[in-house]
């Protein structure tokens, strides 16, 4: 029973704020990731309804157990943000629907164990976190919301055709044992590519990241740390779900998928030094975080069960890490201007992979990941992941060099006024604490022999001297780079530039909150009306998109 709640208190939650119970909706919030919290803790719960969709199984099994418990966390720490973010805000119960309803879609994710349950989950998520980039009705959130839809649409559509032609070989299979099926599917090569790009657009993967830089800036603080923290996550668990890893039969696919990992890993660091937000920067951070996850999905297409078994391990904590660090990040922009920065050291250092961080832990599994790949690739691959880190200490540098304190000789009186009053900290300080000691700990439980001997002297001195290398460079550019190069800026979304500028659709009179003071019933009801003609076209194009994949696939 606890695991059908995961889903069902957040929707349930969310429905409330339609009833007189809107207040308690809004007390309640913090609480609707605690079924997902407790449940992760209690792997092995099981709940089956034959008669609904296509056979719907929810479950929580060892490999959604630890991203299920990330997912909560963060969405736990972020509602209780967003109690505080959102108080004073015009349109919060919007919000608040629209965060309970993503909330609901991303853990269900983790928990569901047949195809067409994952796709509910992961369409409900996707499409109700469009409502959170463009929360509040700017242009510039419009228009970084239609470049999110435009590319949400495109994934849904890849991933459809994928699903229907799975469907026609398996059915809905069971995703616990999905990986040796697919390995032998008859159009096992569609079904690869089709899963790669169609989960690769949620994980940034590069060119498909275009969202990820415009929509975090404009999300409101809570939304942005779990767009980036735990969203982004449910496209590395249908990789992990749809793709035949372990099964080394996609050794030509793998290359290709490994050196992308490798070059949004670098790209994205290069674009975000070049970015003038520190909510940006830590959108590109995302990007090249990613692109690493992406390396290791790749090495996974090629290396046989046995390797791949321990290379999964250095996949969850990687995402652990990742997912605690973020999280912390974004929350700190809503922090005071100067708790801001000291909330925001550790987690960065993290990134950077600095000595006894959790994030010198994952790079550590990384490195011993790699040391597996086939051929030259391993030769080849080490001394990269070490440039990686050289490039995210350089990236942090920038990130900290924004939110620096106002006052002193560095000082960023923009960051905010000396006198503005502490708020936003507990909720980071606990996302900040618990990202310092819960991947130790499931290294401890999963992978032993890498956390110790990440607490080596050869491994203290390979996490020390990237991050050492990057100080140095990154102050011999703030001390002898002309100040003219220093300036350069590139935009926001990068690649979003070149698109031709899409014509604004009509707003409805609407910005309003969906939700009136008195319930909100028949303005719910006339919002929807007016944009039935926005939704037919979206689903035409969604529809023919769709028809046109399987065409070729079937040909």
């Amino acid at each position: 029973m606890l695991v059908i709640l995961v889903l069902l208190w957040p929707l349930l939650l969310a429905a409330a704020l339609f009833t007189a119970w809107r207040p308690s909706a809004w007390r309640w919030a913090p609480s609707a990731p605690v079924p997902a919290l407790l449940a992760a803790f209690w792997p092995g719960g099981h709940w089956e309804a034959p008669w609904l969709l296509l056979g719907l199984r929810l479950g929580v099994d060892p490999l959604g157990a630890p991203l299920l418990l990330l997912a909560a966390v963060v969405w736990l720490l972020a509602a209780l943000a967003a109690r505080r973010a959102m108080a004073g805000d015009a349109h919060r119960d919007r919000f608040l629907a629209l965060f309970l309803l993503t909330m609901a879609g991303n853990l269900g994710v983790f928990i569901a164990l047949d195809a067409a349950g994952f796709y509910l989950a992961y369409a409900l998520m996707t499409f109700a976190a469009y409502g959170l980039v463009i929360h509040d009705g700017r242009a510039v959130s419009r228009r970084a919301g239609r470049v999110y839809l435009v590319l949400a649409v495109l994934g849904e559509g890849l991933l459809v055709a994928g699903l229907l032609l799975m469907a026609a070989e398996f059915g809905n299979p069971d995703l616990r044992g999905l990986g040796p099926m697919l390995a032998g599917a008859a159009h096992k090569d569609w079904l690869v590519v089709l899963f790669l790009l169609g989960f690769g657009i949620k994980m940034g993967m590069v060119p498909l990241h275009l969202w990820l830089p415009l929509a975090h800036p404009c999300a409101p603080v809570p939304a942005s740390a779990v767009l980036s923290g735990v969203i982004v996550k449910a496209g590395l668990m249908g990789w992990l779900r749809f793709l035949p890893l372990g099964q080394g039969v996609t050794d030509a696919v793998a290359p290709w998928v490994m050196a992308i990992g490798l070059f949004s890993a670098f790209f994205a660091v290069v674009v975000g030094l070049a970015q003038e937000r520190a909510k940006t920067v830590l959108a590109y951070s995302t990007v090249s975080q990613m692109g690493l996850l992406t390396l290791l999905i790749g090495l996974g297409l090629a290396l046989p069960e046995i390797q791949w078994t321990l290379a999964m391990g250095a996949v969850v904590l990687m995402a652990l890490h990742h997912g605690l660090a973020k999280g912390a990040l974004f929350l700190a922009m809503g922090a005071d201007a100067r708790a801001r920065f000291w909330l925001m050291l550790w987690p960065a250092a993290a990134l950077a992979g600095l000595p006894l961080t959790a994030g010198a832990l994952g790079k550590k599994a990384l490195k011993d990941a790699v040391d597996m790949a086939p051929g030259v690739w391993a030769e080849l691959l080490l001394p990269l992941l070490a440039l990686s880190s050289l490039a995210t200490t350089l990236l942090m540098l920038r990130l900290l060099w924004l939110v620096r304190p106002p006052g002193g000789p560095w000082g960023a009186e923009h960051n905010g006024a000396v006198g503005e009053p502490a708020r936003g900290r507990a909720p980071v300080l606990g996302l900040v604490l618990i990202g310092v000691f819960l991947p130790w700990l499931w290294a401890g439980w999963q992978l032993p022999q890498a956390a110790v001997a990440a607490l080596g002297v050869t491994a203290l001195w390979d996490s020390l001297w990237p991050a050492l290398l990057g100080l140095g460079a990154g102050g011999a550019w703030w001390y002898w780079a002309p100040r003219r190069w220093q300036a350069v800026r590139l935009p926001e979304g990068d690649l979003a530039a070149l698109l031709p500028a899409a014509p604004s659709l009509p707003q409805p009179p609407a910005w309003q909150p969906l939700l009136s003071d008195s319930g909100g019933g028949s303005r719910l009801v006339s919002r929807m009306a007016s944009g039935f003609s926005q939704l037919a076209v979206a689903g035409a194009l969604f529809l023919a998109l769709v028809l046109l994949m399987l065409l070729l696939l079937l040909r």
